[in-house]
């Protein structure tokens, strides 16, 4: 059972309203109509402002902050944010105001009307870590402590129990102990794709919070490849696996030169795992570093229109699977990355010229369908927010191709001017703000010796209201390309 998250209207005349999340979502509360949720200019809600307040969820986790609102979020009746009388909403989002994770059974209020966090989350085994169903959980509590209710499964309750939830030393050994024991299940898990796969572990390339990265070599072909093994503790459910699993067979139909191909798929020792092809030749953000920040004009539209090659095919190919309303699945088209940014293209070298490759392909959708990871964005300035379009900010479920086109004109952008199309200096000022109400600066303004045709088609591709002008990458290319 994947964790939920609801928020229900208990005071107000929405009184009786429920807003229900099960899967990573931004969502903004105010009068304007492109919050997601929207109250109404009316007496109840008259004093609360157009973008009030965001709440980050990723079920079962809820964060909420305040814009800087002239009359404030509440709390559990304890105000949490709330500009000067004195500034105007501008001068607000210099103010760094706090953020605060709400539990379940919290409230907060906005005006006149008062929303209820009700969230529902799997439980499981304090010794085995197996889910407890729902249906069993009444027969199967364990104790009721300090730390909470804990349960023993079927299982392990005929056998002696090996911690007290009393104890939290106990409680914490066994939390490092199930780090160590998630540690060693990748380990074993690469040993065993390899084996299985024919391959030979090189190194560790990285590990983060969904899990670990190895390049790997095939013994007969000896190519070398990617080896991504996600974390034990992300695969969490059957369902979260399923989910995880449908997308990434998505993302394994995309063929394209310009897209980095995965090539194989599955589960093993309880983590799923993938192989891309492996890029010896870094990420775009690299090269820049390593040439003083930017890049040539004819470096940058090189690898701007090839990365637009492999967009427009991945927008438009035909996809295995697309969730229907009943619930069913049918072959669909298109897929969106959600995530174009310079450290998402790769490169090859190919007799002295770059081939382009966009990475991880569909695969920050996978993740964030999968609750394991997703876009952050609470604290600091993040690199994916400087090259995220409000649209995409608002509608964060239901990306459509345009939101990856403007991220590519902004990653053009980055490219040719080492920064990026908004303004986020000084970094106290809220991002999220700066995306809902700043428009991109004109590129020439960074740079006067952008070419003025080329930098009116980049300008035009930043252009987010009252909506973005392209839609087609195909679109965007041939008008860089015309530009020239």
């Amino acid at each position: 059972m994947p964790a939920k998250v609801c928020l229900k209207i208990i005071k107000g005349n929405l009184t009786g309203k429920e807003y229900v999340y099960d899967q990573r979502t931004v969502c903004i509360i105010g009068r304007k109509r492109d919050c997601n949720i929207v109250l109404s200019s009316d007496d109840d809600h008259r004093r609360i402002s157009r973008h009030h307040c965001l709440l980050d969820i990723n079920p079962p986790d809820i964060r909420i902050r305040d814009f800087g609102s002239l009359n404030g979020t509440y709390v559990n009746g304890k105000k949490i944010g709330q500009r000067n009388k004195e500034h105007n909403h501008e001068e607000a989002t210099r103010t760094c105001l706090p953020e605060y994770d709400l539990k379940n059974d919290d409230e907060f209020e906005l005006g006149n009307t008062v929303f209820k966090v009700i969230i529902s989350e799997p439980v499981y085994c304090i010794q085995c870590f197996v889910e407890i169903p729902e249906a069993k959980k009444s027969h199967l509590e364990y104790n009721t402590s300090s730390t909470g209710i804990t349960y023993l499964c079927e299982k392990c309750r005929e056998k002696p129990i090996a911690v007290n939830p009393k104890d939290k030393t106990q409680v914490s050994e066994l939390s490092h102990q199930k780090e160590r024991d998630s540690d060693e299940t990748i380990i074993r898990t690469v040993k065993k794709i390899a084996d299985v796969r024919g391959l030979k572990v090189i190194k560790e390339l990285g590990q983060g919070g969904m899990g670990a990265v190895y390049l790997m070599r095939n013994t007969k072909t000896m190519n070398e490849l990617a080896l991504k093994v996600m974390l034990p503790q992300t695969a969490s459910d059957n369902d979260t696996i399923e989910i995880f699993l449908r997308e990434a067979e998505n993302t394994r139909s995309l063929d394209h030169p310009n897209v980095v191909k995965m090539m194989d798929l599955g589960f093993a020792e309880g983590a799923c795992y993938f192989t891309l092809e492996f890029c010896n030749d870094g990420n775009v953000k690299t090269l820049m570093k390593n040439n003083g920040g930017t890049l040539s004009l004819d470096e940058a539209l090189n690898i701007t229109l090839q990365a637009l090659d492999g967009l427009h095919y991945a927008h438009s190919v035909e996809i295995p699977f697309v969730k229907l309303i009943d619930g069913g699945y049918a072959k669909g088209r298109g897929l969106v990355h959600r995530d174009i940014k310079p450290e998402n293209i790769l490169l090859n070298t190919y007799n002295g010229k770059y081939q382009v490759k966009v990475s991880d392909f569909g695969l920050s959708k996978a993740f964030d369908l999968a609750g394991l990871s997703g876009l952050t964005v609470s604290g600091k300035l993040g690199g994916t927010l400087s090259f995220m379009c409000r649209e995409q900010l608002l509608n964060y479920r239901s990306a459509m191709p345009a939101v990856d086109i403007w991220s590519m004109a902004a990653t053009l952008y980055n490219i040719l001017t080492g920064y990026v199309p908004r303004e986020f200096i000084p970094y106290d000022i809220d991002p999220i703000t700066i995306i809902l109400n700043n428009p991109a600066i004109p590129i020439r303004k960074r740079k006067s010796s952008i070419p003025h045709k080329l930098a009116e088609v980049i300008d035009a591709a930043l252009i987010e209201e009252p909506k973005l002008i392209f839609t087609s990458a195909l679109d965007f290319k041939k008008e860089l390309e015309n530009a020239l």
